[in-house]
C-alpha cells in the first residue's frame, strides 16, 4: 500500500480520535479535598470487568460525560464546567456526570449555574428531577429517599413523579419518597448554611 495513504489514514484516524474524545469532555476538577475518587469507565467496561475502576482525583483532572465521581467523610470535590457552571460535592456523595445533565445517587452538592453562559442544567435524584438554568441552589438525595431543594438565588423547578413546584430564592422543597413535591417553604439560613459548611469553601 502507498505510504502517503497509510500516513494520510492514521493522520485522519488520529483527528478523529481527538475530536471525539475533546467532544465529550465537561469541565474539570478545580478543588480535591479530602478523599475524592474517580471512576472514568463506562458501565459496559465495568461490568465486563466484574468491578469499577476508582482512582484518586486530582486537582485540574479533566471530566468527561460518564464519569462518576465520589467523595468520602468530611470530603469536597469542586467540578468546574466548560460553560462556567461550578458544582460541589460534599461528604459521602456520588455523582454520574452525564454532559448537561447530572445524577446525584447519594449525597448533597451546591451548584451554581450562569444562565448567560449555558443552556441549563438539570439533576436527576432517585425521585426527583432539578430543572436549572441560572441560580445557585443545594440539593440532596437523603437516605430516606427524599429530595432537598434549597434555592439561594433564582428560580429552579423541582418535578417529582407526582407533580412539580417551582421554588424561588429563599425557599425549599422536599420531594418525599413517594414522589410528591412539597409547597416552598423559607429556609432558616442559619441551619442551611451549618447544613452545607463544608460546601462553603472559598
Amino acid at each position: 500500500m502507498n505510504k502517503k495513504i497509510i500516513v494520510s489514514a492514521i493522520v485522519l484516524f488520529n483527528t478523529f480520535s481527538f475530536s471525539a474524545f475533546a467532544a465529550n469532555k465537561t469541565g474539570n476538577i478545580d478543588k480535591s479535598i479530602n478523599v475524592v475518587q474517580i471512576d472514568q469507565t463506562s458501565d459496559k467496561e465495568a461490568l465486563k470487568a466484574g468491578s469499577r475502576n476508582w482512582q484518586s482525583a486530582t486537582k485540574g483532572q479533566d471530566v468527561f460525560a460518564g464519569d462518576k465521581i465520589r467523595t468520602g467523610l468530611r470530603s469536597v470535590a469542586q467540578i468546574n464546567y466548560e460553560d462556567g457552571t461550578m458544582t460541589r460535592i460534599g461528604s459521602r456523595s456520588l455523582l454520574t456526570v452525564k454532559d448537561r445533565k447530572l445524577s446525584l445517587k447519594r449525597g448533597y452538592m451546591w451548584g451554581k449555574v450562569d444562565k448567560t453562559r449555558t443552556k441549563g442544567l438539570k439533576i436527576f435524584t432517585a425521585n426527583a428531577i432539578a430543572s436549572i438554568i441560572g441560580t445557585e441552589f443545594f440539593i440532596e438525595a437523603g437516605s430516606d429517599g427524599t429530595t432537598t431543594l434549597t434555592v439561594l438565588e433564582g428560580v429552579v423547578e423541582l418535578a417529582g413523579k407526582k407533580g412539580k413546584v417551582s421554588v424561588t430564592a429563599g425557599t425549599s422543597s422536599i420531594v418525599d419518597k413517594d414522589g410528591n413535591a412539597g409547597d416552598p417553604e423559607v429556609f432558616d439560613q442559619n441551619k442551611v448554611l451549618e447544613r452545607y459548611s463544608e460546601l462553603l469553601i472559598d
